[in-house]
């Protein structure tokens, strides 16, 4: 039987309470040229506005999240991952994979947004998965 290494953010490790600062020499400070400070970091946090989005943006962005929602809740009740790219299917599977989204979009909004919950939790946030090759939306 495999054992599974324990990842490294889940290890026990030393806490290290005070580290003495010490004055950067010449080559830190010559590799630090050109970048931030702290302050001046947290100070352009504070002043960015969140992006401002017109009708259009908003509601492709919804239809994006839904037929994502949908597909992600029909995969999974073909068994098949919940993040595969249907456009590698047979035309069998393809039309089976449409028939159950024509059904589950019958589902209401809150339904829909609990089972693709439920299946993230269940089939994608799993101790085993890599989220780290999960695709990501702005």
């Amino acid at each position: 039987m495999e054992t599974i290494e324990t990842p490294i953010y889940k290890k026990d490790f030393e806490r290290v309470e005070k580290v003495e600062y010490y004055e950067p020499n010449e080559e830190e400070k010559k590799m630090l040229e050109g970048t931030k400070t702290a302050e001046q970091l947290l100070k352009e946090e504070a002043e960015e506005k969140p992006e401002e989005l017109t009708e259009e943006e908003k509601l492709k962005r919804y239809r994006r999240d839904y037929i994502t929602k949908v597909k992600v809740v029909a995969l999974d009740r073909m068994n098949m991952p919940p993040l595969m790219n249907p456009s590698t299917f047979s035309k069998k599977d393809k039309q089976i994979l449409i028939t159950l989204m024509e059904d589950v979009m019958k589902m209401s909004e809150d339904e829909l947004t609990k089972t693709f919950n439920e299946v993230c939790n269940d089939r994608l946030f799993t101790q085993n998965m890599d989220y780290t090759t999960f695709p990501i939306y702005k």
